[in-house]
């Protein structure tokens, strides 16, 4: 018999369902079927300029809106590369690359939390249980938390949103999904702002060499990992 508890997690986690499919209806009703919407997904200069009045009598509201989207669409795995470029456009390359990155790393945490909360039980009682090299490799990426995290964000090998999920179901922490994130997503937050901002990436070679800079030193950790394992095994990375 269900325990009272468990039959008020039921209930919460069915609402929590709820809210965020009419979330993504909103948002995708949003983007693909008002006008607004449109202008914003594709032309965002256009639809920036509208905005930059707004956002220069208002700067902490337009802040928060613009952090508030960026959850919301990231949150529902929804692309987020348009806003970036948005914010590069109506905030700069500083305070909307600054904004991004709170706002990614903010939105994997919650997101990879939500997965947890939602499936990480039945994920690791029905399926990790049951195959050897799964729960291996779980454990693994649990020790090595924050590698693995910036080395999704700088490999772009899955979409922001389903990584999120995928982390959220293993044992990687919050904190390593929270801090991976915000340093890891550095040079793609860079080069989608500052598109935004006017610096034009991959022709103006001073911006590219910025961000290439902070590319490769961002993998050093990763690549010292495995070229020098006995200097991690000393901080108690396995």
């Amino acid at each position: 018999m269900p325990t009272d508890n468990g039959r008020r997690g039921d209930v919460l986690r069915g609402g929590a369902l709820v809210l965020l499919g009419v979330l993504a209806t909103a948002a995708v009703w949003f983007l693909f079927a008002t006008p607004n919407g449109r202008a914003a997904r594709d032309d965002p200069r256009h639809a920036a300029a509208d905005v930059r009045g707004v956002v220069q009598a208002h700067p902490v509201e337009s802040a928060s809106a613009l952090v508030g989207a960026y959850l919301t669409l990231a949150i529902l795995c929804l692309p987020v590369w348009w806003l970036q470029i948005f914010a590069g456009v109506a905030f700069g390359l500083w305070w909307g690359g600054g904004l991004c990155l709170i706002a990614s790393a903010a939105s994997a945490a919650v997101t990879a939390g939500l997965a947890d909360w939602f499936a990480g039980d039945w994920f690791h009682a029905r399926i990790e249980s049951k195959r050897e090299r799964l729960r291996w490799l779980d454990e693994t990426l649990g020790h090595n938390g924050l590698l693995v995290v910036m080395s999704v964000r700088l490999a772009h090998v899955l979409p922001f949103g389903l990584s999120n999920i995928a982390l959220g179901l293993s044992r990687v922490s919050t904190r390593d999904v929270l801090l991976g994130t915000l340093l890891g997503n550095v040079p793609a937050v860079a080069v989608y702002v500052g598109l935004g901002a006017g610096y034009h990436p991959l022709t103006n070679w001073r911006f590219d060499s910025a961000v290439g800079l902070i590319n490769v030193i961002l993998l050093v950790p990763l690549l010292l990992r495995y070229a020098k394992p006995g200097w991690f095994r000393r901080i108690g990375v396995e």
